[in-house]
């Protein structure tokens, strides 16, 4: 079965960095074994399986909820999260977006979870209905909210923005900004439909440290 249209491949003459830059990936070389060989490797953030490193012959995809890996033609289904080297604490991803994405969040804090990750995210909120969300009746709790929301930034390696059909509030934009500004990298759920003025943010890996 061949590849959905607007797959990228992963060939040797491929521009790997301009793919890494394209999908928010990070392109390094890996040394095969004691060969003293090296093999281009893509590690990307996918929707499904999480953060996965991607090989020479791999497809790289956008579909409608992230990015994915097609090995050789069919869809990767056996592919391994990349994992922490021993001894190295997980990785730790702060969410962000708004609070009316509740199954977004707790979809992606799953999907991350499984994937290794320590995850960071929004208070508890049990329904997407404004009258259940008690920001929006304590405009002073809100704003602790988005403050402490900020110290998460802080203990991140990187974000990840749920930008669902493309909407980011003011608060969110508040957040990218200021993990901008600390040099936090930037990724996004749906990297097609950043707001004009992040479009150099999505630049940043989400998987470089």
């Amino acid at each position: 079965m061949p590849p959905p249209r607007g797959a990228v491949r992963l060939t040797e003459d491929a521009d790997w960095d301009a793919i890494a830059t394209w999908c928010c990936g990070e392109h390094h070389l890996r040394e095969q074994g004691d060969s003293g060989e090296y093999e281009s490797v893509l590690t990307v953030m996918t929707h499904s399986y999480g953060i996965v490193d991607a090989l020479e012959g791999d497809w790289i995809i956008w579909e409608r909820r992230g990015f994915a890996v097609w090995e050789h033609g069919p869809f990767i289904a056996n592919h391994q999260p990349a994992e922490a080297a021993d001894g190295e604490r997980p990785r730790i991803v702060c969410l962000c977006g708004s609070t009316r994405f509740v199954d977004e969040f707790n979809h992606q804090r799953k999907i991350l979870t499984e994937a290794g990750e320590i995850v960071l995210s929004i208070e508890v909120v049990t329904t997407q209905a404004r009258e259940d969300d008690p920001q929006h009746a304590n405009p002073e709790l809100k704003a602790r909210l988005d403050e402490l929301h900020k110290r998460k930034i802080d203990l991140a390696d990187y974000v990840l923005v749920l930008n669902v059909g493309g909407y980011v509030g003011e608060s969110t934009r508040g957040e990218i900004d200021y993990a901008h500004g600390v040099g936090k990298p930037v990724t996004w759920l749906e990297p097609d439909r950043i707001p004009a003025e992040f479009t150099e943010v999505c630049r940043c890996s989400a998987v470089s440290q």
